[in-house]
């Protein structure tokens, strides 16, 4: 759970949680599919390559601060 993976998070400095639902997500549906009709995720809970790699450059500052 987002719990769980917060509180590993803070209790170790080599660890960094970083939420991804609200970039899927607006409080009553997630997208599934991308403007470009692709799908964002290989399954239940991985995003894709192609979703990764459109996503990196606004999230890695917070990957890698």
């Amino acid at each position: 759970s987002q719990d769980l993976l917060r509180q590993i998070a803070r209790s170790d400095p080599g660890v960094r949680y970083v939420p991804l639902d609200p970039l899927f997500c607006d409080g009553e549906s997630c997208a599934i599919y991308g403007a470009d009709g692709l799908s964002l995720f290989i399954d239940d809970d991985h995003i894709s390559r192609n979703t990764a790699e459109r996503l990196l450059p606004a999230l890695q500052d917070q990957i890698w601060p």
